[in-house]
């Protein structure tokens, strides 16, 4: 998500809210991975090859709909031998 450029505020806030929203769920084994895509096509397809090199299982994002077939396209080549 966009945590910089045009979207920054947004992607903040839904940071924030997602945090949030897991400290009251309690105890979670849940690990989250934030990854700033800056807004942009070549940041989200950089965001989502860092958060599979960190040992994400589940990527959600990016924000912008437009944005979403990179990082799912590098999410499908990592998952599939």
């Amino acid at each position: 998500m966009p945590l910089s450029g045009s979207g920054g505020a947004i992607g903040r806030w839904l940071k924030n809210a997602a945090e949030m929203a897991l400290e009251d769920w309690g105890d979670s084994d849940i690990q989250r991975l934030v990854e700033n895509d800056g807004g942009s096509t070549s940041g989200a397809e950089r965001a989502a090859q860092q958060a599979l090199d960190d040992g994400a299982e589940i990527i959600l994002g990016p924000l912008v709909p437009a944005k979403s077939a990179p990082p799912a396209a590098s999410h499908i080549r990592a998952a599939c031998p």
